[in-house]
């Protein structure tokens, strides 16, 4: 059985190691049929770096490298210089990005025995261009994570700025030296740095929503079966489930990106990390805590029960203004929302429904957005809150349920406390998503909506609130608008939930269940 690749991102290290590589060379072959300049955006530890790593073996013409896979035998092989630039290789918080660019040039010459001698980064790139290649043995780019340096600091204005003008003088190199130039692809997270950075760029081709291109990062559902079958077989005995039922799960936690609407793929570092550490847990997203981006969602008054369906025309995954980026098209560039939906296609425009992908997108977020409503800790929110609340859950003692409620309320600083009545309802969304059960806010039917509703597998939650009025005013609603309908083939128990706040007191007035059998 083959190793696992948690975190190895190097083609020749992965095949020389016997780990397993899902085969995309025969998407990747056809990435640089589209175009000589190519740009193509992901979310961070997706495997940009190990296809681009892979492009840079086959363009040196490393051919036993890739025996067993489509490529051997269908590649165009043959021997192109390749400038490979990694700017994740690059700490900005110990050197100047300059000083950092100017590095890896260097480093490329020294490996090919050239001598550069040009001070600053982009004239030694512009240097190295020269001496590597020739008009007749052109240069292939390649340029990873290419944003690096705006993405990781978008909340430092003057830093983020200096960067954009040294990367904008460093890519201007691809235009002036293009007769040196074979095939130049780069590859980021977002959209949003490449109108500035590559605006001398005009004919930099973006196939990020390529329908050709969704599956060439991430894996599929036949290649998850394909190549951890043997894993999952094994898995369904230590994790005592069925070998199917495993299937499922694995899917609902890890799988549900996609850029084309349609067609879904698993997160690849999650899925490797869930093999390797054979359990469910938030590898991908606790590799990136996205502080930041809860913050930005609080502020901006965004409702958390609505986003997981969000609609907008193209502008809402297209945003590329670095100074003005909007919050929904940031979510979406850096991976927390995916595309769920394409609605109404058309020649000139198109209309997008986004969604978090997966649960654990969904839950880690709804746990760190919580936090950032307290102003705590995430792990110490999730201990003091949302594991307590769903043991009451689970044992039916709403008596410290609603303590636990109440606590939070009161915990909840006065800058940050807000009487609306849409806060309320925010702050219990995240608290009672971030339990893990299955939470829907706002559900529609015939006769209304339902505030919030919770599913486990035997009981259906059905909560309503109400702002100054009291709790039963709150289940006379369940009932007349014929909320347990939606649920009456479901034959699990129900519970309707009344919950009257008060405003003025900041804390839950009085609370009314009830029960009843589908």
């Amino acid at each position: 059985m083959q190793k696992i690749p948690v975190g190895i991102q190097d083609f020749r290290e992965l095949r020389e190691g016997n780990y397993l590589y899902i085969d995309k060379t025969k998407l990747i072959a056809q990435m640089p049929e589209l175009g000589k300049y190519i740009f193509f955006a992901r979310p961070r530890r997706f495997g940009k770096s190990l296809m681009l790593s892979t492009l840079k073996e086959l363009y040196l013409g490393n051919k036993e490298l890739f025996k067993g896979l489509w490529a051997y035998n269908n590649w165009k092989w043959g021997n192109f210089p390749v400038i490979y630039i990694d700017l994740n290789d690059i700490n900005l918080r110990q050197s100047t990005l300059e000083e950092g660019l100017h590095r890896q040039i260097q480093n490329i010459a020294k490996t090919n025995n050239i001598n550069i001698n040009s001070a600053s980064a982009a004239d030694a790139f512009r240097e190295l261009l020269l001496l590597l290649g020739d008009k007749n043995n052109k240069c292939v780019v390649l340029i990873d994570e290419y944003d690096k340096p705006i993405t990781d600091f978008l909340n430092e204005e003057v830093q983020q700025l200096q960067h954009i003008n040294e990367l904008k003088a460093f890519y201007s190199v691809l235009k002036s030296k293009d007769a040196y130039i074979h095939q130049a692809i780069v590859t980021g997270v977002s959209k949003y740095g490449k109108v500035s950075i590559f605006s001398d760029l005009n004919n930099l081709l973006d196939i990020s929503t390529n329908k050709l291109f969704n599956d060439i990062c991430g894996y599929t559902e036949q290649e998850l079966r394909d190549n951890f079958d043997d894993r999952i077989c094994l898995l369904s005995d230590t994790l005592e489930c069925e070998r199917e039922e495993l299937y499922v799960k694995i899917k609902h936690w890890y799988n549900g990106y996609s850029w084309n609407g349609k067609d879904t793929v698993y997160n690849p570092f999650s899925i490797l990390s869930f093999f390797a550490n054979e359990t469910f847990d938030n590898f991908w997203f606790e590799t990136g805590t996205p502080t930041f981006l809860t913050h930005l969602v609080k502020k901006q008054e965004i409702l958390p029960f609505e986003m997981d369906n969000i609609e907008g025309e193209d502008t809402i995954i297209e945003s590329a203004d670095v100074h003005n980026i909007g919050i929904i098209s940031l979510l979406y560039q850096t991976g927390y929302l995916t595309i769920k939906k394409i609605l109404r296609p058309t020649i000139d425009r198109k209309s997008y429904v986004l969604g978090f992908p997966n649960e654990e997108v969904r839950l880690s977020f709804q746990r760190h957005l919580l936090a950032e409503y307290l102003n705590l800790p995430a792990d110490i929110a999730s201990v003091n809150y949302t594991t307590k609340l769903r043991k009451c859950m689970s044992e039916g003692d709403w008596n410290y349920f609603f303590e636990i409620v109440d606590s939070l309320l009161e915990n909840i600083p006065n800058t940050l406390f807000d009487k609306k009545e849409k806060y309320f309802h925010s702050v219990i969304h995240v608290l009672l998503a971030s339990t893990g059960l299955m939470t829907f806010s706002e559900v529609q039917t015939r006769q209304g909506r339902m505030d919030t509703v919770l599913v486990n597998t035997k009981q259906v939650f059905i909560f309503e609130f109400k702002m100054d009025k009291t709790a039963l005013d709150a289940i006379k609603q369940i009932k007349e608008a014929g909320y347990p309908k939606r649920f009456s083939q479901a034959n699990l128990q129900m519970l309707l939930i009344g919950v009257s706040f008060d405003s003025d007191k900041r804390s839950v007035n009085e609370w009314l269940v009830e029960e009843i059998m589908a």
